[in-house]
């Protein structure tokens, strides 16, 4: 919950509501002012309290020069009711300098703390704090958290100690009689607050309904206290009926209207003057005379002649058709007769009087004392007597000309919804503004009963913006106005400390929802921190590097000491990657992103549905050439920063300031050369530039261009005379700031330009020239229009027609034909086709009879629009091809310049012919320039990317890339074949390819260019036009397949680190290192070696055995039994070496088992394993050596003192593995 200006309001992200206004004669204020004042004719009891609560202590502000007084301890209501009986009221606080004084003044008083009551409360309607004296609740200095909003909290208090986390000085709301600690009231003697209307002059006025007491015996004495903001022509003040008696101002003189005849009227001798409050009477005695009086001085007589007191009866013709009885008497305006003659300005009071006897007697009397509402009441009204008149229009305002609102506050990344806004209604908003805010953002949307009507007639409502200073309709720094009940405003660093908006309702709005959202950026560095730009000084050697997920930053600042034109910082030479920003508040934080102009806002809000100001520029191309501007600049510090995520080296920055122009007035009009430049010059909105020509007699043509530069600047040209942006001879209107003027036969004498522009313009030339004679000859062939090149001097008598065509290219989204200058009037005419791109769909998007071969719109027509010569002719979505323009004359016209503009490629035959073909040798594989990325990017240098390092890579084709999509070994960095992998995807080689075509490539072409995925045209040419076009590449984008990755060699899924076979598909491990695949191996749990001895063994068994089959065929039992037993014996002497020497048989040397790999004699393949140096690695070439195997799990090491277990493997390789858990795998030492 928040507290805010008007009091206890509900702030929430979801919503919150706020009683509507009632439309009545202001009942709190009324109740309020009323019951204080009966306070002082109270009871005994009551009178009792006031002889109860005495003085303390008196004192005068030296500030105001006002009298206050410090009463002794009471309730809130009770000092209310002492205040009065003091010709007072309890204190009104308006400002921190008044606050201040009251503080120190009363709550230290005789050394004593006091909390002391002041009149601010919300006892009649919750939330709706309003002082005592009826002033409206604007300034505030609650404490934190306050007010509270509890029910009986209604009146506040200054705290004179702290009250927990309420600070001395400020302020909390109480019940009316604290039982916990004693509050003295603060009483400021003088009157309540006064209202008064403020008249626009138009339409405004009040209408108050006849009756007789306003009827004047014989004598007259008019009197109103006014503020006039025009005294052209006649201004009435009042009127009574139909031409009857009344005051009014006739060029500031006083007028009484005495008869019909206006040009008979008598007038003072004295006037009053604008802006300034004046006391205005005159007195008349029927038949005897008059007088007028300006502040009580006598302004002039008025002879009995004129001293006539017509009844308002005269019958006009309004009167006497309409039946109307037109006795009513007006207020600021002529009477019934005529509804004219309005008055514009203030009137604080109007008294009228007659005389009875000798002494003048009050008929009516208006004070505007109710301070809201529609209708006001005669003074003299009681219970008996009532008189009230209608207001039509005017707006309530204190004196000072301040619109009288409950403020309400605008709390940050908060809304507040309001519901129930009547036609008239002024709500008044405002934004305490922190000191370092970078941007500022407020938006107002409003539903209305006749939200889906609006047919773009009067906006919903109008808000007005006030810097430090309350708003009105007639007193406002900016204005912001929108359609469909949105309005929206943004600044970047304002500087104001409060930000005021009063809306104004100009229907009834069912519902009004405004929100505000403000950032405040971190303190700067100190400017000696920093270092300072100067006009034209470069500074060299500048040098940024990335560490971190953080920006590198360098701090400049630029001191503007005058009002500049344009303040340009750029950057240039040296290499990396660095970027800039300026911003006028304090330096931008690059790591918390930046905003850009949004363009198109104006497109989607018409009728300057956003609104704001901007003091802050950003420069993001790649590289280190950048550019700032900042235009309109006033004296202040200006910080600029360079930053970037990578590194830049070596590169200079430098600052330049365009100073105020000394020609921005008619007077100082600088004279041009014939054939010298002048500039470069730059401008803004509201600059006006001015120059002049001689132009000698005999001269044939005169020729008045702009050149080079940047932004939208526009040209009128007069002869002798001054031109404006509507008044001139002749008009620009070309897009951009190349604007030109030129014309046959000029006028001899001086020509005057004005260069001005409705938005900015930078680093631009002017240049007067005198050439030939030019004649436009046409022989009826169509002449084509080129991008951006304007051709002038076009003529054509009335009903000739002069053929024009383009050729757009693909992707153009708006053709816009605009004509400008010379004299007479003619209409463009466009033909041809538009393609909104729906032939790329599966489904028929339109019927087909508005499509054209599920393409276009066939055929269409368009016509421009504007006056004169000044057409334009707006295409959306135009078809790759030819449009045929037709410039039709209505009239003779004569020097008229065209020019054609669209935002897509020409077509294929463009100012320089045809567009050349893309040569295939030229085509930028999808790896080159990745080693230079990886080098920029590796910030700490150890050939791996992290991360962190990885958040500074740039978007990839439109997108964000994440960590994940290119790690594809999931591990915590990336090696540069990883990032090789990702670049050389099938879709994004295609990507990269698409964007380096004209849309489209022939097959022939496409087929000689070497991919890493092996593309082949019969694949994508599905058309089969014998050109691969961008639809093309981009639908096979979405189903090709990746065969190339530099992680997996040989393409069978297994990344090479983990693959021991990286070049054979057919194979991945080798369990028993015998250098076979499994695949292949038809034991591979055991060692070939071991196999291969085994097997040996077996055929020596095999062998024996035989020869024991076929000895013992030929031999008898006998035999075999002695042979046996011999054979025992002979066994027995050779195991035991008693055979004499005889040698035993031995296995046959299959060489030793070996634990690594054999060396492969296929092509070498490159591990990347952390290189130190990436020059040493050129992308595509193959992998060198094997990996390397890593020890078993279930092999037990050696634990160290830190519980780490160690083991070489393979043994005496001198290959070290350590890992910290018995279950975790073997990590390289």
């Amino acid at each position: 919950m928040s507290v805010v200006g008007n009091g206890l309001m509900k702030h929430q992200r979801m919503k919150a509501n706020m009683e509507s206004r009632k439309r009545v004669i202001g009942p709190s204020l009324a109740f309020m002012l009323l019951a204080s004042t009966l306070l002082v004719f109270a009871s005994p009891t009551q009178a009792d309290i006031t002889d109860e609560i005495s003085v303390l202590h008196t004192a005068v502000n030296p500030e105001n020069n006002k009298t206050y007084h410090l009463l002794s301890a009471s309730s809130w209501e009770d000092a209310a009711f002492r205040a009065r009986s003091l010709d007072g009221y309890l204190t009104t606080v308006d400002s921190d300098i008044e606050n201040e004084w009251l503080f120190d003044t009363f709550a230290g008083f005789d050394n004593q703390s006091r909390h002391l009551w002041i009149g601010l409360n919300d006892v009649q309607d919750e939330g709706m704090y309003r002082w005592h004296d009826g002033t409206p609740f604007l300034y505030r200095s609650w404490g934190e958290a306050q007010p509270t909003g509890s029910a009986d909290a209604d009146y506040v208090h200054i705290a004179s100690t702290n009250m927990g986390n309420i600070m001395p000085g400020t302020w909390n709301d109480l019940e009316n009689d604290p039982e916990y600690f004693p509050v003295y009231g603060v009483v400021e003697v003088g009157d309540g607050a006064d209202f008064s209307l403020r008249f626009n002059g138009e339409s405004d006025h009040i209408v108050i309904p006849n009756d007789d007491a306003l009827e004047p015996n014989a004598s007259l004495l008019i009197e109103a206290t006014i503020k006039p903001s025009d005294l052209s022509g006649i201004r009435f003040i009042t009127m009574k009926g139909d031409y009857g008696w009344g005051m009014y101002l006739s060029e500031g003189y006083i007028g009484y209207s005495s008869e019909y005849s206006l040009s008979k009227h008598p007038l003072s001798n004295m006037s009053v003057t604008v802006d300034n409050w004046s006391t205005i009477e005159v007195e008349i005695v029927e038949g005897v005379g008059g007088e007028f009086r300006i502040d009580g001085i006598p302004a002039g007589n008025i002879s009995a002649e004129d001293a006539n007191i017509p009844a308002g009866d005269f019958g006009s013709n309004d009167c006497f058709t309409s039946g109307a009885s037109c006795d009513e008497l007006y207020i600021a305006r002529m009477g019934a007769g005529c509804d004219c003659y309005h008055f514009q300005g203030i009137i604080d009071d109007v008294t009228i009087k007659s005389m009875d006897d000798t002494d003048w007697e009050i008929m009516t009397k208006w004070t505007f004392w109710e301070g809201e509402g529609s209708d006001v009441g005669d003074s003299l009204n009681d219970d008996i007597f009532e008189r009230n008149g209608d207001i039509h229009g005017a707006d309530w305002v204190m004196p000072d000309g301040s619109i009288i609102a409950q403020a309400i506050e605008l709390i940050n990344e908060d809304y507040i919804i309001i519901e129930d806004v009547k036609e008239g209604d002024t709500l008044l908003f405002y934004a305490d503004i922190e000191d370092l805010t970078r941007y500022l953002d407020v938006s107002f949307w409003s539903w209305s009963e006749y939200y889906w009507d609006d047919d773009g007639g009067e906006d919903s409502f109008d808000v007005f913006v006030g810097y430090d200073e309350i708003p009105a309709p007639w007193d406002y720094d900016m204005e912001l106005t929108g359609y469909y009940g949105s309005v929206y405003g943004s600044w970047t660093w304002p500087e104001q400390d409060v930000m005021w908006f009063a809306l104004v309702a100009n229907e009834d709005l069912e519902e009004l929802e405004v929100s505000a959202f403000w950032e405040v950026a971190e303190a700067p560095p100190s400017l000696e921190e920093m270092t300072e730009l100067f006009k034209g000084v470069p500074i060299t050697q500048q040098s940024n590097q990335a560490e971190d997920y953080y920006a590198a930053i360098n701090y400049y600042y630029v001191n503007v000491t005058e009002p500049l034109t344009e303040l340009k910082v750029e950057t240039y030479g040296g290499k990396g990657n660095v970027q800039l920003a300026i911003s006028k508040g304090g330096p931008v934080d690059p790591d918390y992103g930046f905003f850009e102009e949004i363009d198109f806002i104006d497109d989607i809000l018409p009728g300057g549905g956003f609104t704001g100001s901007s003091m802050e520029d950003w420069s993001v191309s790649q590289g280190n050439e950048e550019e700032v501007n900042l235009f309109d600049v006033e004296p202040g510090i200006y910080y600029v920063i360079t930053y970037t995520y990578r590194k830049a080296n070596d590169y200079t920055i430098l600052a330049d300031m365009t100073y105020a122009p000394t020609n921005a007035d008619p007077t100082t009009a600088v004279e041009l050369t014939p054939g010298v430049s002048y500039g470069p010059m730059s401008g803004y909105n509201g600059l006006d530039q001015y120059f002049f020509v001689e132009v000698p007699t005999g001269t044939e043509r005169l020729e008045v261009d702009l050149d080079k530069g940047f932004g939208q600047a526009g040209l009128h040209m007069r002869i002798e005379n001054t031109p404006t942006a509507s008044e001139a001879d002749h008009h620009s209107g070309s897009p951009g700031a190349g604007d030109k003027i030129a014309f046959n036969n000029p006028t001899p004498g001086t020509w005057y330009i004005l260069l001005d522009s409705e938005t900015v313009f930078s680093g631009v030339e002017i240049t007067a020239s005198f050439t030939d004679l030019y004649v436009w000859e046409y022989d009826g062939t169509p002449i084509q229009l080129f991008k951006d090149e304007q051709i002038d001097g076009l003529s054509a008598p009335s009903g000739e027609d002069l053929f024009f065509y383009v050729d757009v290219g693909r992707n153009t989204q708006t053709l816009i034909i605009n004509t400008f200058g010379g004299s007479g009037e003619l209409l463009i005419e466009g033909e041809g086709d538009t393609d909104f791109g729906f032939d790329d769909f599966d489904f028929d998007f339109f019927d087909e009879e508005m499509m054209d071969s599920g393409r276009q719109f066939g055929g269409e027509e368009w016509i421009s629009y504007g006056e004169g010569t000044s057409q334009e002719l707006y295409i959306y979505f135009p078809a790759a091809g030819r449009f045929d323009i037709t410039v039709s004359s209505v009239e003779d016209f004569s020097d008229v310049s065209i020019v054609a503009t669209w935002d897509g490629r020409d077509g294929p035959d463009g100012p320089d012919g045809p567009d050349e073909p893309v040569d295939p040798d030229e085509i930028i594989a999808c790896d080159e320039g990745l080693e230079e990325m990886m080098r920029d990017n590796d910030i700490n240098g150890d050939g791996l990317i992290s991360p962190s390092e990885f958040k500074y890579f740039d978007d990839f084709d439109g997108r964000t890339i994440e960590f994940s999509e290119v790690n594809q070994n999931d591990d915590s960095f990336l090696e540069f074949n990883e990032i090789v992998a990702f670049a050389c995807k099938c879709e994004n080689e295609l990507s990269l390819f698409n964007l380096q075509i004209n849309d489209r490539m022939p097959t022939s072409d496409f087929d000689k260019i070497e991919f890493k995925n092996d593309f082949s045209s019969s694949k994508l040419n599905f058309n089969q036009d014998e050109f691969i076009d961008s639809y093309e590449l981009s639908e096979y984008a979405l189903v090709c397949e990746t065969i190339y990755n530099p992680m997996d060699t040989d393409g069978d899924g297994v990344l090479n680190p983990d693959d021991q076979f990286p070049n054979d598909p057919d194979e991945q491990t080798d369990a028993d290192g015998d250098g076979v695949g499994d695949n292949a191996d038809f034991a591979p749990s055991v060692s070939n070696d071991i196999v291969y001895s085994a097997g040996g063994v077996m055929l020596l068994v095999l062998f024996g055995v035989l020869v024991l089959i076929i000895r013992g065929s030929s031999r008898g039992p006998d035999e075999l039994q002695q042979d046996e037993w011999n054979k025992t014996d002979a066994f027995a002497e050779r195991m035991m070496a008693m055979d004499g020497g005889e040698t035993l048989l031995v296995a046959p040397n299959l060489g030793p088992v070996s634990d690594t790999m054999p060396p492969m004699s296929s092509e070498e393949i490159p591990i990347f394993d952390a290189p130190n140096e990436l020059e040493s690695y050129t992308f595509g070439q193959d992998l060198s050596d094997a990996p390397e195997s890593s020890p078993p799990t279930s092999l037990m090491g050696l634990m160290d003192s830190q519980g780490r277990e160690h083991i070489e493997y393979p043994v005496q390789s001198g290959k070290l593995w350590y890992r910290d858990s018995p279950d975790s795998d073997w990590m390289k030492n």
